[in-house]
């Protein structure tokens, strides 16, 4: 009847869900999608201050003993670390995003 299948032919559970989160809550995926590539294309400008900011906040609550807060800034830091090995392997702004596509389509289409 009227429910959404919750696998759609052709596709894997994950892409399933996202594309069923999209019609539940009326979000156009190309729309997603092109925020998402927008932040790809433009890694640098918001990594190295998530790994700057991240780092040193880190070392603070290192320094207090604060175990849980530590883990919390490393791991925002170890993402914008990350994300910038992967902007410069991929080679630059247009690279990374056609790798990101590719790895899209692939695993989720």
């Amino acid at each position: 009847g009227n429910q959404p299948q919750i696998l759609i032919k052709g596709r894997s559970y994950i892409s399933s869900f996202f594309c069923l989160g999209c019609r539940l809550f009326r979000i156009d995926y190309n729309l997603v999608m092109d925020e998402v590539y927008f932040l790809i294309r433009y890694t640098p400008f918001w990594a190295v201050p998530l790994l700057l900011i991240g780092g040193e906040f880190a070392y603070l609550f290192w320094l207090r003993r604060k175990q849980k807060l530590t883990m919390l800034c490393l791991s925002f830091a170890s993402f914008g670390l990350v994300s910038l090995a992967y902007y410069f392997w991929a080679g630059g702004p247009e690279k990374s995003v056609k790798y990101f596509m590719q790895f899209v389509r692939y695993y989720f289409y």
